[in-house]
């Protein structure tokens, strides 16, 4: 059964009976082009079921809450746009919803089938599957307060992400991706992610876009599920779902992952986060059968990656960031629980000296690895080469095959309980924690001005606890692993 908000049920619901009295109903492309033309705020524009093709508009109206434009289908699902699609929002509080697109035939240079620009648009309960051939994103997501919503997205076979985002400097974007469904077939390349954050360009800029309650279910497009390259944005209460390839942190600063299910059924390349960048924190994750293969010398659930050591000035030149692979420094894992592990549960210094011309040559510096439970593992920790600089405390282990890998990490006597549905190893150590609010003043994610990031200082200060815990609502109700059900569209 599909859980999502009574509001956004009821919403369909209405949709589906109601009389639309004032409003417009069109079936046919050239019939909706025209009434967007004249369509003022506060209109909705019905859409009969039956096929649209080459639909291309653009909508600018700078409208304002609860007066927005909404182009709705009359019967979720029942209306496809096909063809030479292109749609572009540049104005404000627009709302696309119902639409099935299939069927693509597009030829533009872009490649981007729906650009979100503006502020407060929104693109809802819409399924994209196996669109065309034509590379580029399927949604491009600009301007700032934009929302992607019940979506499923699945099928692409062609270079280009699902979803692009890109940031302007000094504007932060606060976008909100939520509640969608991404699967994707192998596509053999670079390009295949479900979601890029930023570009090389953008490493530094402030995205603060939120990523919770997604689903990425057999994302195999290619090794980055997502792509961060971005500062300050948050994944949290997301499934991974036997998914080839991390949430990577590629480039970017102060980005938080929090509260996420890292799931695998044991197929080679299924892992968790791969880490680059600075000041990053990782904390209440469940990462379970996860299988990284020792290929680049990739092989851990959570890597922490060796860094470009010379700088390229031809990238710099055309306003990249200069060093292909950034520094990895000043990253926090904190509270996460590992069941079954092959290779390590934690690598440090992956990708270190790989025979290509990126010159990763520079180990990470100063991690902070503190209350982490790792429980059947080949290794719970390996490292490149010794830093003195990492800080190991209160992480605990059990059925370890490797025991020199037990350097900070204490071994311990663990169960597998099962609570709510999720099988966790519990420890009568988890009681010895390292108390984390001594690290509040270190962590640079905090000298933010992010409402978010202050509730999360909240929640960290209170830790009483090592490993995972099952994380909860506003209301007190569990999170528990998501499913295709509870995401996605309606229909």
């Amino acid at each position: 059964m599909k859980t999502r908000p009574l509001l956004f049920s009821l919403f369909f619901s209405f949709i589906a009976t109601s009389s639309y009295a004032g409003d417009f109903f069109v079936e046919d492309t050239a019939t909706l082009i025209e009434t967007l033309n004249i369509a003022n705020c506060g209109d909705s524009v019905v859409l009969n079921n039956g096929r649209y093709a080459d639909v291309k508009f653009e909508s600018s109206k700078n409208c304002s809450a609860g007066k927005g434009i909404i182009v709705v289908a009359s019967n979720p699902g029942q209306v496809e746009f096909t063809g030479d699609v292109d749609i572009t929002l540049s104005g404000r509080y627009f709302e696309l919803s119902g639409i099935a697109f299939k069927y693509g035939t597009r030829t533009n240079a872009k490649g981007d089938l729906i650009t979100v620009a503006g502020k407060r648009n929104r693109i809802t309960n819409n399924k994209f599957d196996d669109f065309d051939n034509q590379d580029g994103a399927w949604i491009k997501l600009k301007g700032q307060y934009n929302r992607i919503d019940h979506n499923e997205f699945s099928g692409k076979r062609s270079v280009g992400s699902y979803i692009n985002i890109d940031i302007a400097k000094g504007k932060p974007s606060y976008h909100l991706v939520d509640y969608n469904y991404f699967t994707r077939p192998l596509l053999g390349s670079n390009g295949g992610s479900a979601a890029r954050v930023g570009h090389g360009s953008m490493h530094n800029y402030k995205s603060r876009t939120i990523f919770e309650h997604n689903v990425f279910d057999n994302q195999n497009g290619e090794a980055e599920i997502v792509s961060i390259k971005s500062s300050e944005n948050i994944f949290r209460n997301n499934t991974f779902l036997n998914s080839r390839g991390h949430l990577s942190l590629r480039q970017g600063k102060r980005n938080l992952v929090i509260d996420n299910y890292f799931l695998g059924n044991g197929q080679t390349k299924q892992t968790g986060v791969f880490i680059r960048g600075e000041d990053h924190v990782v904390f209440n994750n469940y990462f379970y059968n996860m299988k990284p293969t020792a290929a680049d010398k990739d092989y851990a659930t959570v890597a922490f990656g060796a860094s470009t050591t010379t700088p390229d000035s031809n990238r710099a030149a055309k306003g990249l960031n200069p060093y292909h692979y950034p520094k990895t420094q000043n990253a926090f894992l904190l509270n996460n629980t590992f069941f079954k592990s092959r290779y390590s549960a934690v690598y440090i210094g992956s990708q270190y000296d790989v025979n290509d011309s990126k010159n990763r040559t520079t180990l990470p510096e100063n991690l902070t690895i503190a209350n982490n439970h790792i429980f059947r593992a080949e290794k719970a920790l390996d490292q490149a080469q010794s830093q003195s600089s990492h800080r190991f405390a209160e992480n605990y282990v059990a059925k370890i095959s490797d025991n020199d890998s037990l350097l900070g990490f204490e071994p311990a006597v663990m169960r597998v309980q099962l609570s709510q549905g999720v099988r966790i190893p519990t420890t009568a150590a988890r009681n010895n924690y390292q108390d984390l609010s001594q690290y509040i003043t270190e962590m640079k994610l905090f000298k933010s001005s992010w409402g978010e990031y202050k509730q999360f200082k909240t929640r960290l200060s209170q830790v009483q606890h090592s490993g995972f815990i099952l994380p909860t609502d506003s209301d007190g109700q569990v999170l528990r692993p998501l499913t295709k059900s509870d995401v996605g569209v309606t229909w």
